[in-house]
């Protein structure tokens, strides 16, 4: 993993706290020297040897490969509309589940369902484009604070973020494409990224976060019935197996108070 730095002082003013971050991680993993400052492809970057990739769509394939395994049923596309107190769920069509358990796992979108919780939704874009022959950037890239992260996906450039040049317009829980985010995107591949221009991005799409004011996740009960986990803050992927691990401790706990 790499952070990219397109200008001296910011560079400067990462690299002056490496050895506190350092000295962080080897607290919590035994690793010294976890990151390093470095030269690529004419940039100065800040490394991260224990940073590792993901495949997004294998995890997920693999998740319900596993919990319908486990004789978990999935109803797709089942969009609910309330949660009673009960533990009733109503959907748009006005079916109902009942369960002794409710967790809302619905990150960007739980207060369409919890009005008063502190977790506000995120939109962000993402592009790939297409084949890019030689492509120099391999690896796991974020720029400016995070808020722009690419990577190499086989030889193409996976790009995305920019949501910090439009912030309000995107705190929103509908799909969709924002232009101008789409357009700094593109110019940034363009410009800073060395993209040929003949290359074009083939493929986008948007996702939905969801943010709390901390960037803590939001655990906790809400009622006898109902737990919420949600408001990873676009940490997701590193850290929602842990939150699920807590979110299945609360459940459980109420299920032996009522047994």
């Amino acid at each position: 993993g790499y952070e990219l730095f397109t200008e001296q002082k910011n560079f400067g003013k990462a690299t002056n706290q490496l050895a506190r971050f350092n000295k962080w991680m080897k607290d919590i993993t035994g690793k010294k020297d976890v990151y390093q400052a470095e030269r690529l492809n004419g940039y100065n970057v800040i490394y991260n040897r224990l940073e590792g990739a993901i495949h997004p769509g294998k995890m997920m394939q693999a998740l319900i490969a596993k919990t319908q395994a486990a004789g978990v049923h999935i109803r797709w596309n089942t969009n609910v509309k309330k949660i009673k107190k009960s533990g009733v769920l109503l959907s748009e069509n006005d079916s109902s589940i009942s369960g002794d358990q409710v967790l809302v796992a619905s990150n960007g979108f739980t207060r369409r369902l919890i009005k008063n919780i502190t977790i506000k939704p995120g939109r962000g874009l993402v592009m790939v484009s297409e084949p890019w022959p030689g492509m120099p950037w391999v690896g796991i890239f974020h720029y400016d604070r995070g808020y722009v992260y690419f990577r190499n996906a086989g030889d193409r450039l996976l790009l995305g973020g920019g949501r910090n040049i439009a912030m309000e317009e995107e705190t929103k829980d509908q799909f969709g494409i924002n232009p101008g985010i789409k357009d700094y995107l593109t110019n940034f591949a363009r410009q800073k990224l060395t993209l040929p221009e003949g290359i074009s991005f083939e493929y986008e799409w948007s996702g939905i976060m969801g943010f709390t004011p901390t960037k803590t996740p939001i655990l906790q009960r809400i009622n006898d019935h109902c737990v919420v986990a949600a408001g990873l803050s676009g940490m997701g992927i590193a850290i929602g197996m842990d939150v699920a691990q807590t979110a299945v401790g609360l459940l459980s706990d109420i299920s032996s108070m009522n047994n």
